[in-house]
């Protein structure tokens, strides 16, 4: 018997890999909320299984925040978006993201780490997670909050992040730069895994955690990623430091909750992942559209 999955935010970066991830599911029955969630009538009725809500406002570029549009997709949309799951659905998983722990070296921050939302964004984003769950404890359904790093894959080009940058600087024969030393770690997941995590969580047979971390559980120096790039697309020249700045502190996340509920599967390298977001560049640019516009993202 397939299961119904109403699935929001299906055109971003990585709701296109969840959609495709449902589809090739003969057991899972998608559906798509195309309209804007706030404006959303509240006597719609929504009758699905389960509901995986990526639809929200993200910042593109840096010093980019409209609290108006945070607000109307990531609360109002949100709050209309429950309003309307009637009767309610079995399972509901929000993306919420990592930025909700704040920025701060140290061990692997879990589930149980402090919280420290340093921005309108993953302040909108925890507000979130505690309307879901405060919502399903009154009506009785299984919610989960998935705290969402750092993703990276073809696709990823309109959002300033790190990789993007480094790409944009090498095709246009220039040498990658990294802040400080270029000792800082980041976790780096293939956004097709991530696709593949929240599928397999929307599915699982077993019950699931009220929060969860989906993230890589393999860290890389900036340095690293750099180099990598460097040698994928076979720059003449080395990666420049800004030695003059402080080095950013590293950022690591605690998966062994993940991999309890979601199971493992073979994720792919950082290398090959690389590549083929190069690869993605590269033909966007032989096609004559914009190949990057710098943003941020998570």
């Amino acid at each position: 018997m397939s299961s119904t999955v109403l699935l929001t935010g299906e055109t971003g970066f990585l709701g296109k890999r969840v959609h495709a991830s449902l589809l090739a599911d003969p057991e899972i029955e998608p559906r798509l909320l195309g309209r804007r969630l706030a404006e959303l009538d509240p006597l719609d009725s929504l009758a699905v299984d389960t509901v995986i809500h990526l639809a929200a406002w993200t910042t593109k570029r840096r010093g980019s925040v409209d609290l108006a549009q945070i607000v109307d997709a990531n609360v109002v949309g949100l709050q209309r978006l429950l309003g309307s799951l009637d009767p309610p659905p079995r399972r509901f998983l929000l993306a919420s993201t990592t930025d909700v722990y704040g920025i701060r070296g140290g061990p692997p921050l879990s589930e149980r780490s402090p919280l420290d939302p340093t921005d309108a964004y993953a302040a909108s984003k925890l507000l979130g997670e505690r309307f879901v769950l405060t919502d399903a404890r009154a009506r009785g359904y299984e919610a989960c909050a998935v705290r969402i790093g750092h993703l990276y894959g073809p696709g990823e080009e309109a959002y300033e992040k790190v990789v993007p940058t480094m790409i944009g600087a090498l095709m246009c024969g220039r040498p990658p730069t990294v802040v400080g030393d270029g000792q800082t770690r980041r976790d780096l997941l293939y956004v097709d895994d991530a696709a593949e995590a929240i599928r397999r969580l929307a599915t699982s047979a077993r019950g699931l955690p009220e929060v969860v971390n989906l993230a890589s559980p393999d860290t890389h120096t900036v340095e690293e990623i750099a180099q990598t790039l460097i040698d994928i697309v076979g720059f003449i020249g080395k990666v420049r430091y800004l030695s003059d700045h402080p080095r950013p502190p590293s950022v690591s996340f605690d998966t062994a909750l993940l991999s309890e509920v979601a199971g493992e599967w073979e994720r792919l390298g950082l290398a090959e992942g690389l590549g083929h977001e190069v690869a993605h560049v590269v033909a966007l640019q032989r096609t004559s559209k914009p190949a990057l516009s710098g943003a941020r993202g998570a």
